[in-house]
């Protein structure tokens, strides 16, 4: 893994963009703030990349990325809701 990016769009979502060191793309996440509380959605990592964890990667960005977040704008906690499809709830347990 080479980079990660963070960009923000009109809408306040704060999009995170995982790229090899070729800068190819193999997956994103979603962060958007609602008050009190932070929402994961979009997660997706190419299926070819799938076998190599970068999908907690991605997590794991986001999380820090809500951390800090979550500071700059003196909030006391960061409550995270993901958004997802049933069927990949079990990855998001580990």
């Amino acid at each position: 893994v080479s980079h990660l990016t963070a960009s923000s769009d009109l809408e306040g979502a704060t999009h995170i963009l995982l790229r090899l060191a070729s800068h190819t793309p193999v997956g994103t996440i979603r962060a958007t703030r609602h008050g009190g509380y932070y929402k994961l959605s979009r997660l997706v990592v190419l299926k070819e990349h799938r076998q190599h964890k970068f999908g907690r990667v991605l997590v794991e960005a986001h999380k820090a990325w809500i951390r800090a977040d979550a500071r700059a704008a003196g909030l006391p906690e960061a409550v995270i809701r993901c958004h997802s499809q049933l069927y990949v709830r079990p990855f998001y347990a580990r």
